[in-house]
């Protein structure tokens, strides 16, 4: 949403975060960190300052909005459902409820203990997500048949749910 304010406008994501149009400018590789102190550090703490990225590909990733319910509805604590086909053969989706804005992993790992993919590491807002699992390593490697182990690091809390992939 966009809207027009003393010469400058606002700007509201739709987690509900608002920023303002900047005055200053700052071009940044998509690669590089961009740091919340980053303003200070450049010289710029108190103005305004823009990021634009530079060289930006976007690469599709496993993750989507369930769909149904209203959009208003958050879920009131962290869920991992039951990984559905399971077993499965070409792939699978894991349910994840987010009842809050935080850090989010979702790893799979093999019966030997190894993290052998790596399906989401980022933050995320409250939601409900669905992520889908091909049954392949991080590398792009097609996994054998057997029991793989998904865990979901949300913050402090864990959560786990095992998975048969039948090739």
């Amino acid at each position: 949403m966009e809207r027009q304010g003393d010469s400058l406008r606002t700007f509201t994501s739709p987690d509900g975060l608002s920023w303002s149009e900047p005055l200053h400018t700052m071009y940044v590789p998509f690669d590089s960190t961009v740091l919340v102190g980053m303003a200070a550090a450049a010289g710029l703490a108190d103005k305004r300052i823009r990021v634009v990225f530079s060289q930006v590909e976007v690469k599709p990733f496993a993750v989507s909005a369930v769909p149904g319910g209203s959009d208003n509805q958050v879920p009131r604590k962290l869920g991992l459902y039951p990984a559905y086909p399971n077993p499965f053969n070409a792939a699978t989706q894991l349910r994840v409820d987010l009842p809050r804005r935080g850090d989010l992993k979702i790893l799979v790992f093999n019966t030997a203990g190894q993290k052998v993919r790596t399906l989401f590491n980022g933050r995320r807002g409250p939601g409900s997500f669905r992520f889908t699992w091909d049954g392949r390593d991080d590398a792009g490697q097609v996994l054998a048949s057997g029991v793989y182990t998904c865990l979901l690091k949300f913050g402090a809390e864990r959560r786990v749910r095992k998975m048969i992939l039948l090739r």
